[in-house]
């Protein structure tokens, strides 16, 4: 089960419109759902549609939970594309034992350029 979720204010206002049963039915509903322990949209789908058959005789609660729910699914989407990409490291990067992210150079960069100050300052007197 996932811990948190993004609660928007949007979803405030829209709640807000709705009396209080209503309104309460709209927040279960989306607390169910951001909440809930799918573990890919798949399952995630499911669990909508259970919601959705649960607010189907509330016409105000459901219309306004079909307008969250795209949302938190996107956030969800995003959350489970980010735990895929946990493995490879905080900062993303390569797999490991990835050959092509070895690099090849060496520690110091030789100076081929020798620079030699040949500028004297002639004194005029």
């Amino acid at each position: 089960m996932r811990e948190s979720f993004v609660f928007y204010s949007s979803f405030a206002q829209a709640a807000s419109m709705l009396g209080d049963k209503a309104r309460l039915k709209l927040y279960d509903a989306v607390v169910k759902l951001g909440l809930c322990c799918a573990e890919n949209v798949t399952e995630l789908e499911q669990v909508c549609s259970e919601i959705e058959t649960s607010l189907v005789q509330n016409r105000n609660a459901f219309a306004q939970f079909l307008l969250i729910k795209p949302q938190i699914i996107a956030n969800f989407t995003r959350y489970i594309n980010g735990s895929k990409g946990a493995k490879y490291g905080a900062f993303g990067g390569a797999p490991i034992g990835n050959k092509n992210a070895v690099k090849n150079n060496p520690k110091t960069t030789p100076n081929e350029n020798v620079n030699v100050n040949d500028n004297k300052k002639e004194k005029n007197i």
